[in-house]
C-alpha cells in the first residue's frame, strides 16, 4: 500500500482529473496518505456515521451497503430480546470509526482487480434515502 496513486482513479469522479481533484477526493487522498503505513486504522467519518448503509452504497461498496441495510431492516422489524437496540445504537459509531478504513480497503481491492467500478453513486444514495423513509413510515404506522 506504499503507492496510493493507483487508488486515485477509483476514488475520483468522472469529471475529475488527478491534476485537479475535488475537495472531497482530496479529503480521502490526504487521509489515506496519512495512514498509508497502517493496514487498518480508525478515523471519524460523519457521513458514514449518519447515513450508514447509504454511505456505503454511495461509495459503491455494494456488498457492505446491502449487508448492513438488510441487518438494519431485520434488526428493526424482527427484534430479538432487544438485540436490535444494541445493533442500531452501535452501528453509527462503528461506521463512523471504521468507514474510512473499509473504504480504503475496498478501493485497494478495486485497484488490485482492475475493476471498472469508479467514483460514487448518487442514485444508490437516493434509493437508500427512499428505503429509510419508507422504513420510518412503516415503523410509525405499525406502532
Amino acid at each position: 500500500m506504499n503507492d496510493l496513486r493507483n487508488l486515485y482513479p477509483y476514488l475520483m469522479e468522472r469529471n475529475e482529473s488527478e491534476e485537479e481533484p475535488s475537495a472531497e477526493s482530496m479529503f480521502y487522498i490526504n487521509m489515506f496518505t496519512a495512514y498509508k503505513d497502517f493496514p487498518r486504522f480508525t478515523s471519524w467519518n460523519w457521513a458514514a456515521a449518519l447515513f450508514g448503509p447509504g454511505w456505503f452504497l454511495y461509495r459503491k461498496m455494494y456488498l457492505y451497503g446491502t449487508i448492513f441495510l438488510l441487518i438494519d431492516i431485520l434488526a428493526v422489524y424482527f427484534p430479538i430480546m432487544r438485540v436490535h437496540l444494541l445493533f442500531v445504537g452501535f452501528n453509527p459509531a462503528l461506521f463512523g470509526l471504521f468507514g474510512n478504513s473499509i473504504y480504503r480497503y475496498n478501493l485497494k481491492n478495486r485497484a488490485d482487480s482492475n475493476s471498472k467500478t469508479r467514483g460514487t453513486s448518487t442514485l444508490l444514495a437516493w434509493v437508500y434515502a427512499v428505503i429509510a423513509v419508507l422504513m420510518t413510515i412503516f415503523t410509525i404506522l405499525r406502532a
